[in-house]
């Protein structure tokens, strides 16, 4: 015996939901689709500024570096120039006795 699955009208309307309900899960699922890939675009913008960011904090760190050492030079050769400086005001005969 072949079972019936309804009243016709029965039928049509629970078809009738069912492709309403298939319309809005295909619907949504594109939604989720394109927040996905929103995401994921987001994301990829966001390690991109990151990787930029830390090039610049790279180079700034190596920036500072080499300031630093200029620093130092120059601290050393004003050091130097103070003491030729007070070597010149010596008076020339203290500088002949040594």
């Amino acid at each position: 015996m072949k079972r019936r699955s309804g009243p016709p009208h029965t039928r049509r309307s629970s078809e009738r939901l069912a492709g309403a309900h298939a319309a809005e899960v295909g619907r949504l699922q594109e939604e989720l689709a394109t927040a996905r890939q929103m995401a994921a675009d987001r994301e990829a913008q966001i390690r991109a500024d990151l990787a930029a960011a830390t090039l610049k904090v790279d180079a700034a760190q190596a920036e500072l570096a080499a300031e630093r050492v200029r620093a130092a030079v120059a601290a050393e050769e004003a050091k130097g120039l103070r003491e030729a400086l007070t070597e010149a005001r010596r008076p020339f005969w203290q500088r002949w006795i040594g």
